[in-house]
């Protein structure tokens, strides 16, 4: 016998929450890797002991601080030179009495005031002038009549001619020349002489400009030897330092 099926209404049954449990994860010690049978492992470098390159570096640097200590020296004098000149032109002024400057025409006596036991030259005018050529003048001063004696002077290729003496006492002194012979300029010994010098660009600011460049260059050059000089000297130091270390080792 059957008996007929009831409709039952479907109960929904709640679902229960479960809280995620967080599984923490096990560390796993890593294994360690062995080498394979047989295995050698690659030898060690043997390390550099040849002072071969450290004595090349040294003695380079050593060679450049010595021919740039050279070369700095050298500009020093030749800026010197160069500011002596000037000085001795700056200074022509007040080196020459003015007063002694004196023209002296052919065959005219002239009497002129000059110092004591200074030389003086009187400068032929005229180039094509030799002295050797002409009569001596005839100076007298206090004392007496006076020595002269010929001199010449080659500036720029060109020679010049004159009469050279020298003064006793401080007084007037009367000079005559010949009448042949062109007009003289009266001079200090050496005023002609430091005047050409100092117009002489190479002999004033040429020498001071050439001569500070050759400093700025060697001291440019000195400091790249000095660097190789210690640089060398700690490479090689260090060198022997490693082979006396191997040595010991051994």
């Amino acid at each position: 016998m059957s008996y007929p099926q009831q409709p039952y209404p479907q109960q929904p049954y709640p679902q229960q929450p479960y809280p995620q449990q967080p599984y923490p994860q096990q560390p796993y010690p890593q294994q360690q890797s062995y080498p394979a049978a047989g295995y050698q492992p690659p030898p060690r470098p043997a390390p550099k002991t040849s002072t071969g390159g450290p004595k090349v570096m040294f003695l380079i640097g050593l060679v450049i601080v010595v021919l740039s200590t050279a070369g700095g020296i050298a500009g020093i004098f030749m800026a010197k030179s160069g500011v002596d000149s000037l000085t001795q032109l700056a200074n022509l002024n007040t080196d020459v009495d003015v007063a002694s400057v004196r023209t002296i025409d052919a065959g005219v006596p002239t009497t002129v005031e000059l110092g004591a036991n200074t030389a003086y030259v009187m400068w032929i005018g005229d180039d094509t002038y030799s002295a050797s050529a002409g009569s001596a003048p005839s100076v007298t001063g206090p004392d007496g009549p006076v020595t002269v004696d010929r001199k010449s002077y080659t500036p720029f290729g060109v020679t010049v001619y004159g009469w050279t003496f020298q003064t006793g006492p401080a007084g007037s002194y009367e000079i005559t020349t010949s009448s042949t012979s062109p007009s003289a300029q009266l001079l200090p010994d050496g005023a002609l002489e430091t005047l050409i010098d100092g117009m002489d660009a190479w002999n004033g600011l040429g020498a001071i400009g050439l001569g500070a460049t050759i400093i700025v260059v060697t001291v440019g050059l000195g400091a790249i030897g000095l660097g190789l000089f210690i640089g060398g000297w700690g490479w090689w130091a260090s060198r022997a330092k490693k082979k006396r270390r191997l040595a010991a080792a051994t």
